[in-house]
Parts: C-alpha cells; sequence; structure tokens
C-alpha cells in the first residue's frame, strides 16, 4: 500500500488541501498517529464488532483459564470498548480532558509539538498500547499454544498493522470507517478463531450467546449499511 505510485501524488493533493504540516511531522510522530488512530478505533470507538470481539475473547479466557486473575484481566478491554467507545457520548462533558484525548487519539494522534515536554500526554498513548498488548496476550491464553493461537495473532497484527501504516500518510487527518476495513476484518476473523473454542453445551449457553452475537451483529451491519 505505502509502496503504490498513486499514493505519493494523493499524498501531495492531501498535504496541500488540509494537512500542510505533514511534511513537517517526524517518523517517530507518523508512527504515533498511526498507532493512536488503529488502537483508538478498536478501544475508543462505537463499534459493536469490537465490543462483539472482546466479549468472545472474554469468554474464551474464562473457559480456557481457571485463574482468577486472567479472568479478571480479560475483563478490562471489554470495560474500556463499552465505556469509552459505546457509551462515551452520554458521559463525555464530565471529563473534557478524556474527550480531547479519544478526539486525538481517532486523528492526528495524541502528542504533538505544543504537550511534547509533558509526560502526561505520552499516557493515552502508553495506555492504547498496553490495551492491545493486554488483548494479544489474552488471545494467547484463550488459543494456548496451538497453531490457532499463533494464526490468530498474526491475523490481529496484520490487521493492525493495515491501520496503523495510515499515519504515514496524510490521510490520518480525516481517514473514516472504509480506512479500518481490513482491520476489522481481520479482527472478525480473530474472533471466529476465538469463537470455534467456545464449548457451548448447555441450551442456556447457547441461548445467551444467542442474545448476545445476534443484537449486536444486526446493528453494526445496519451501521455499515447507512456509511
Amino acid at each position: 500500500m505505502l509502496a503504490c505510485p498513486g499514493v505519493k501524488l494523493r499524498s501531495a493533493g492531501e498535504a496541500a488541501s488540509y494537512y500542510r504540516d505533514f511534511a513537517m511531522q517526524s517518523i517517530l510522530s507518523k508512527a504515533e498517529a498511526g498507532i493512536s488512530g488503529a488502537l483508538g478505533e478498536l478501544f475508543l470507538d462505537r463499534n459493536l464488532l469490537y465490543t462483539l470481539f472482546f466479549a468472545l475473547l472474554a469468554a474464551a479466557v474464562w473457559q480456557a483459564s481457571r485463574c482468577l486473575f486472567y479472568r479478571l484481566v480479560c475483563l478490562a478491554p471489554l470495560a474500556a470498548q463499552l465505556t469509552l467507545g459505546v457509551l462515551l457520548r452520554h458521559w463525555r462533558g464530565r471529563l473534557p480532558a478524556l474527550a480531547d484525548a479519544v478526539t486525538a487519539a481517532r486523528g492526528v494522534g495524541t502528542v504533538h509539538v505544543s504537550n511534547c515536554n509533558d509526560p502526561l500526554a505520552y499516557l493515552p498513548f502508553l495506555l492504547l498500547c498496553g490495551g492491545f498488548a493486554l488483548v494479544c496476550g489474552c488471545v494467547y491464553i484463550a488459543l494456548g499454544h496451538t497453531s490457532a493461537s499463533f494464526a490468530a495473532l498474526a491475523l490481529l497484527l496484520a490487521g493492525f498493522c493495515t491501520r496503523a501504516a495510515i499515519g504515514f500518510t496524510p490521510a490520518s487527518a480525516v481517514s473514516g470507517e472504509r480506512t479500518g476495513f481490513l482491520f476489522a476484518a481481520c479482527v472478525a476473523g480473530c474472533g471466529l478463531l476465538l469463537g470455534r473454542q467456545l464449548e457451548l453445551r448447555r441450551p442456556w449457553q447457547k441461548a445467551l450467546a444467542a442474545a448476545v452475537v445476534l443484537p449486536l451483529a444486526a446493528v453494526q451491519f445496519i451501521s455499515l449499511w447507512e456509511i
């Protein structure tokens, strides 16, 4: 994608039209913007596909491990996505600083010239990276030391890289839902591998899974249709 000849021509036009500071961004700044944009989309967007993925991840970890610490930790990504992504719009006015960090993570990054000397400015970026590392660790715990585990992690990281690469183009300033399509598809594939590991033997387990999965899938499909 980055090596495509048309990217250089389009980048020049985009930089001239709405991101004139792009040429002054360092490699580290572009990498931070891409990573923050990708992880911001994963944790901070109102995307029910990711909510479903984190729910499947938590269920798979609870089934695979009896360790209370692992069971509690695997709930953190789901809780973060629900509070900062799905439900943030209902209480964002109470925490303006958090709302600003969320907005920055969805756009051109959280660290820039005006705040790069403030250690606290790096906290949102570090928390996003820590959250993604936690997700990868939970995938490994859920699937164990198996080929399915490494396949799921490779799929997840590959999708993440396709989204993070946008930080090296001026499109990071205005990237929309289409930008993260490959990332979302890879997350869905990883979710399918996790779902295959679930053992729903009792009728109430199957009914609960259907009650969670079907509404989320339906609502997200309608949202994608509208986009």
